[in-house]
């Protein structure tokens, strides 16, 4: 798992599972005191498919299959095991059965807010 903090990266356009940067005009860094929530921090890798995959492999057809039947295996494939949002923030994770969320976030080391003047 790789947890990200909010405004560096996006998902691209035309393929909503890939990431890339934000340029430096679009970056928004998250201040101090809102690391500390979950909607501040994101999942950047992918998740983990019921397969142990990151990635589907290939459908199972009986041999001479055509391509619709193919891709209709493809689709179903999906359909029972579907990819969650890439970036997705940590507040959307489903809670465990014994806390009432998957994350904890704790904050150690100096926590004094210094302004520039």
């Amino acid at each position: 798992t790789q947890l990200v903090p909010a405004g560096l990266y996006k998902l691209q356009e035309d393929n909503k599972n890939e990431i890339q940067e934000k340029t430096e005009e679009e970056k928004k860094i998250v201040p101090f005191e809102q690391l500390s929530k979950l909607e501040s921090w994101l999942h950047y890798s992918p998740n983990i498919l019921k397969c142990g995959k990151t990635t589907y492999g290939a459908p199972v057809v009986k041999e001479g299959a055509t391509e619709e039947e193919t891709e209709k295996a493809k689709k179903e494939m999906e359909a029972a095991d579907p990819n969650e949002e890439r970036l997705k923030p940590l507040s959307k994770d489903l809670p465990t059965s014994n806390w009432p969320n998957s994350w904890t976030i704790k904050v150690v080391g100096d926590t004094l807010i210094t302004k520039d003047e």
